[in-house]
């Protein structure tokens, strides 16, 4: 079972069919997703085949960005750069609370259906309830509340028993982002892959290259 890490854009329909066939028998994966391209310039994304393959976990990617209340971002005049805590929770139930830093983050959801038997979600970041979601489609701001910006869920769903973690990040394992912002983000990689049961013993990010929009790890698509 691999970890997968693709990029901002929309899967089409041979890549869901490809999903949908790793997930049945008991793929794991992670997704990161930038509302930022490597230009500085936002992302506006409907993630329509995306968020069908989400729907087996419970989890919705939003095509979104968050602005954090001042007293959390991290710089007085990056107002989508802020401090978060983890939660004890999901693929972060065995670890305690620390500090992270979300850099231009899109938000989730965590789904509620008939049919939550077949999943089980946690937040694993939430924003504070002072925060906002700008859509990137029309700047329509939404009003102020707490938001998930990372999730976890396992799914029962199909052959066999699978996980998924999803970012609204890239969670700072680009290599300017590490730079500047610190190694949180890889901490809380890390402790996902023991979740997991995937454990190599090496850093995640050492084989993260920095492209325009995103880096894979390994997929099961190419």
């Amino acid at each position: 079972e691999k970890n997968i890490l693709f990029n901002v854009f929309d899967f089409d329909d041979k890549t869901v069919d490809k999903l949908d066939y790793w997930f049945d028998r008991g793929g794991n994966a992670f997704f990161f997703m930038d509302a930022e391209n490597y230009d500085g310039k936002f992302i506006s994304t409907d993630f329509q085949n995306f968020n069908q393959v989400l729907l087996r976990f419970g989890l919705k990617i939003n095509n979104d960005v968050i602005e954090e209340s001042e007293e959390k971002r991290y710089k007085d005049d990056e107002d989508y750069i802020f401090i978060a805590d983890t939660l004890s929770a999901g693929a972060l139930e065995n670890t305690e609370s620390y500090k992270v830093l979300c850099y231009n983050t899109r938000s989730i959801d965590l789904l509620t259906t008939d049919k939550a038997s077949y999943y089980e979600t946690a937040a694993l970041i939430e924003t504070s309830v002072g925060a906002k979601s700008i859509s990137l489609s029309d700047e329509k701001i939404e009003p102020m509340g707490k938001r998930v910006v990372a999730a976890s869920s396992v799914c029962y769903e199909g052959h066999e028993e699978s996980k998924a973690v999803l970012f609204g990040s890239s969670a700072n394992l680009q290599y300017a982002q590490t730079y500047y912002f610190g190694v949180s983000g890889i901490n809380t990689v890390k402790d996902s892959l023991a979740w997991m049961d995937i454990y190599t013993g090496v850093n995640p990010a050492d084989s993260i290259e920095g492209k325009n929009y995103n880096s894979v790890v390994s997929t099961v698509v190419d």
